[in-house]
């Protein structure tokens, strides 16, 4: 993808700058529970949506299927993990030279574009080992919210990025109300 469509009251379409995706050994820190942030992330980051809708897909098919079948476990097992592996697979975040833009959902995606003049500040922390392997977590505070950016390879690098897309953003605007 080098192109994102953000549907608001008018489209925009943006080159990506950069995008966020959790590195495969974060899941691995996602049971680490050294201390509350740890515990805030692991919640933060499991797809209770994906879980909810696999227990409701199971339970539908297992009225259909006898209890007695080698498939009735199947009708458990299948959507208890093809639901929330979705969810986390459609997971992504994006980098634009004007938002932060978020897109989830597992049967139909939600866009939260954030704009980058709203963010203000941006923290890296690392789990247990997370710095021996240079994966970490961003938080990124905006007024009355804090999102949460899980497991990411070269967090401080990513996190400067956003940094500096805002204060870019900030000068073109600046440029702008000046001429």
């Amino acid at each position: 993808l080098t192109m994102l469509g953000v549907v608001a009251p008018t489209t925009v379409v943006e080159p990506i700058l950069q995008e966020f995706r959790p590195s495969a050994v974060a899941f691995l820190f996602s049971l680490d529970f050294s201390g509350w942030h740890r515990f805030a992330v692991a919640l933060d980051v499991t797809p209770w949506k994906g879980i909810a809708l696999g227990l409701v897909c199971a339970g539908a098919l297992s009225l259909v299927i006898p209890a007695t079948s080698y498939w009735f476990i199947a009708a458990w097992l299948v959507p208890l993990c093809l639901f929330p592996v979705l969810q986390v697979h459609r997971r992504r975040t994006y980098l634009t030279a004007s938002a932060l833009v978020f897109v989830s959902g597992i049967l139909r995606s939600s866009i939260r574009a954030v704009p980058l003049h709203t963010i203000q500040s941006v923290d890296v922390s690392y789990p247990r080992f997370g710095s021996a392997v240079d994966v970490g977590d961003i938080d990124v505070n905006i007024p009355g919210d804090r999102i949460l950016m899980f497991g990411l390879r070269n967090p401080t690098r990513l996190a400067q990025l956003i940094l500096d897309a805002r204060e870019a953003g900030a000068g073109s605007a600046v440029s702008q109300t000046s001429a």
